[in-house]
């Protein structure tokens, strides 16, 4: 009779304790919820932080498309409330706005703060601006000389009228007792100061033993008229638009060519025509270039030539210092013009100088519509007649077919230093940073 007494007594142990375990289990399911939920939350925050850095670094990629498009510095304010960004800038040494300068050695720092469901990054990022030489009117490279723009009593540097892009290494200011030229005052005034740009960089001098040293298309033959007091040239690719090659010798030794007398110096071109010159061109009269027979329209001439020395080619005005005897390239004596209705797009390349004069036609204009001399240095001389103007121009868009032309000669290596890129941005390591929330 004690047994069922004794059990009776033990009856009901078990539901407490799972009712114990139950607790238990309950609490740590609500625990394990709560924290699932704050692990949530942490890592949707989490998410938007790494999504507004994402968007910002997308953001600065945008603001880098934005200046290579327009190519001005204040377009990229404009990426302002587009999107999550908030703010945007582009700064170039102290300017925000205006056009990039390609030729500076100031770098394009962009800014911007992207906001994300309220989580915020402030990124920056330096580029570095480059420029191809072609893609100026003037690139010259010498480090003691720049672009020397003549002047005289009857003011013939105010007939020199330039648009575009001046990009010389020389910069230097020099005090008045000091012989050499002096940057501002040989450039300016021209015609108009306010159609073109000077910018001071380091020009790379134009490569021409490195370039005739590449291997190139086989030259075509040159084609010169005769009869006396002709000095006329046909330069024939086959047919506009394609590239053709033509080279000279030293035939007038130190000069490749040294037209001293006769009518008026005519090229003729069809094509692209590369004329390469193992010397000097020197032109006594004036210089034209026009279309050859065939010729469609999509026509150009390059003009490259290898620098000499020669004692006997001193300006007669006694400025033999800066336009003379040493690092001859090219020499116009009455000027070079492309003139319409042809309006031939000219490239002239010379590690000499180059020189475009107006004492064997001081009553004559001379233009070029679409003109890039890369040189060691470049001398103007504008003609006497109140009534007669200098007129070249290179600026970027004018000319598309030429531009276009200029890219086939810069992708196939057929020009010295030739580059495929033209204005570009390089990303400068170690300047991408983040700069907080504000």
């Amino acid at each position: 009779m004690s047994e069922p007494v004794r059990r009776a007594r033990e009856g009901g142990f078990i539901l407490p304790g799972v009712v114990m375990f139950v607790l238990v289990l309950t609490i740590i399911g609500l625990s394990l919820f709560s924290l699932s939920s704050y692990e949530a939350q942490f890592m949707h925050q989490t998410l938007r932080k790494t999504e507004a850095f994402y968007e910002a670094s997308s953001a600065i990629d945008r603001a880098r498309f934005v200046l290579m498009s327009t190519k001005n510095l204040g377009d990229v304010s404009a990426l302002s409330g587009t999107g999550n960004i908030e703010y945007a800038v582009a700064i170039q040494g102290n300017d925000s706005t205006g056009a990039v300068d390609w030729n500076s050695d100031d770098s394009v720092l962009v800014r911007v703060r992207v906001n994300k469901a309220n989580e915020k990054r402030f990124l920056s990022a330096a580029f570095s601006p480059h420029s191809n030489p072609y893609d100026n009117l003037f690139s010259i490279s010498a480090p003691n000389r720049g672009l020397f723009n003549y002047k005289s009593g009857t003011s013939d540097n105010l007939r020199v009228f330039l648009s575009g892009t001046v990009w010389q290494f020389w910069s230097e200011h020099h005090l008045p007792e000091d012989p050499e030229p002096d940057w501002y005052d040989d450039i300016y005034d021209t015609g108009s100061n306010n159609t073109f740009d000077v910018a001071f960089g380091n020009v790379p001098p134009p490569q021409m033993n490195t370039f005739w040293s590449t291997p190139l298309p086989a030259p075509g033959l040159q084609e010169w008229d005769k009869g006396i007091g002709h000095n006329d040239v046909t330069l024939d690719c086959g047919a506009s638009g394609t590239v053709g090659f033509f080279h000279t010798g030293k035939e007038d030794s130190p000069y490749s060519k040294n037209i001293a007398k006769g009518n008026d110096f005519e090229i003729r071109v069809r094509g692209i025509a590369v004329w390469m010159l193992d010397g000097p061109l020197r032109v006594a009269d004036k210089t034209k270039v026009m279309r050859a027979p065939g010729a469609d329209g999509n026509d150009m001439l390059v003009l490259l030539s290898k620098k000499a020395t020669d004692p006997a080619n001193e300006d007669e005005s006694g400025l033999d210092d800066v336009y003379g005897t040493e690092d001859i390239g090219f020499v116009f004596k009455g000027g070079i013009s492309a003139p319409a209705p042809d309006n031939i797009p000219i490239i002239i390349v010379s590690n000499g100088y180059v020189a475009i004069d107006s004492k064997s036609s001081p009553q004559t204009s001379m233009s070029v519509d679409w003109l890039t001399i890369y040189a060691n240095f470049v001398y103007l001389h504008g003609p006497t007649d109140e009534a007669r103007t200098f007129s070249f121009s290179h600026l970027e868009g004018a000319n598309a077919q030429a531009e276009a032309n200029l890219q086939t000669l810069l992708n196939n290596g057929w020009l010295p230093n030739a580059n495929p890129k033209r204005k570009s941005l390089s990303f400068i390591p170690g300047t991408w940073q983040e700069l907080g929330t504000n």
